[in-house]
């Protein structure tokens, strides 16, 4: 009978082969697999059986909210002026507003302009 080390008998007490082959040395003491074997499972599509969880911060999950329209609130159709609103949006462009900020700002110098002075 041989005789072996302390050192040899507790590398070979440790090695774990691979759960896949049997046959090589897996990659790490925590891992189940060899090199070879870990690569082609990593190329096998994975299996569809479940449906994808939903994270609970997705936004996408929760149904869109519409803005209730409130007497604030007015909505312009520009459809058979479209040359007042290309305007509109050249001023607001060069004046570095929204659309709608830029309407409110015409309407406010409008009814300003219009309010009599009182000196």
């Amino acid at each position: 009978m041989e005789q072996q080390t302390v050192a040899e008998h507790v590398s070979l007490s440790t090695e774990k082969l691979c759960e896949e082959c049997g046959q090589k040395q897996v990659i790490s003491h925590g891992s189940r697999l060899c090199a070879s074997c870990m690569a082609k499972r990593s190329r096998k599509p994975k299996p569809e059986t479940e449906a994808p969880k939903k994270c609970r911060h997705d936004k996408s999950a929760k149904p869109e909210k519409v803005p209730k329209q409130s007497a604030s609130v007015v909505t312009i159709d520009f459809g058979k002026y479209v040359a007042i609103l290309k305007q509109v949006e050249k001023l607001a462009d060069e004046e570095m507003r929204p659309v709608d900020l830029q309407v409110i700002y015409i309407l406010k110098n409008y009814f300003k302009s219009k309010t009599p002075q009182i000196a």
